[in-house]
């Protein structure tokens, strides 16, 4: 798929501490068992790297890229990044509770699997991006572009949409029941829905069904 990563099959065991002073950049290398809490990380570049089950609790990234990076089974519970790159990365099964993008670039991205409530994303653009088989109950997105963004079978509950376009994007198959949009209900204009999840969002007109 378009958006998977490429890695080398062999990865040398490395520990995210290892990146060079020189160039702040870690290649082809795998990370795994790690656990990290209330620690800030700037300006660092990840190129091939797979995460396994490494923990991120509470820690700030700032300015930091990941291009051809998987994050298996990993915990960024309560994390922060500001002004990150993602580039051909894969989050799968890894718990994403709390976790704040802001002012980021996703490009090629795709979220498996993931435990995402909570979550926030603002201010960021999303370019080719799947978020699949996910929960997302109460996340928010604010003043977000999507362009190529698919959503099949996640969790919306009482997911907030503000100022961000969900047109063409097809929900059909997801849970959208409490979707929070704006007043204006433009977050909302375009999207693909069924027959139930119209009956739901006719809410939003202030009507009742009989």
């Amino acid at each position: 798929m378009k958006w998977l990563p490429t890695l080398k099959k062999e990865l040398p065991l490395a520990h995210f501490t290892d990146i060079p002073v020189d160039d702040d950049t870690l290649y082809d290398v795998l990370i795994k068992d790690e656990i990290y809490e209330n620690q800030t990380f700037r300006h660092h570049c990840f190129k091939g790297v797979r995460f396994e089950n490494c923990h991120f609790i509470h820690c700030h990234f700032s300015n930091c890229d990941f291009i051809d990076t998987e994050f298996i089974s990993c915990d960024f519970s309560n994390s922060e990044n500001d002004h990150g790159y993602y580039c051909h990365v894969l989050f799968k099964r890894t718990k994403l509770l709390g976790t704040a993008f802001n002012e980021c670039l996703f490009q090629y991205v795709q979220f498996d699997d993931c435990l995402a409530r909570y979550m926030s994303i603002c201010d960021t653009q999303c370019k080719t991006v799947l978020l699949e088989q996910s929960d997302f109950q109460e996340a928010y997105f604010e003043t977000n572009t999507f362009k190529d963004v698919s959503f099949k079978n996640l969790n919306l509950f009482k997911t907030t949409f503000f100022k961000t376009s969900l047109k063409n994007i097809d929900l059909s198959d997801s849970n959208i029941e409490g979707l929070v949009i704006s007043d204006t209900f433009a977050e909302i204009r375009g999207a693909k829905i069924d027959f139930m999840q119209a009956v739901d969002l006719v809410r939003f007109l202030g009507v009742v069904i009989k």
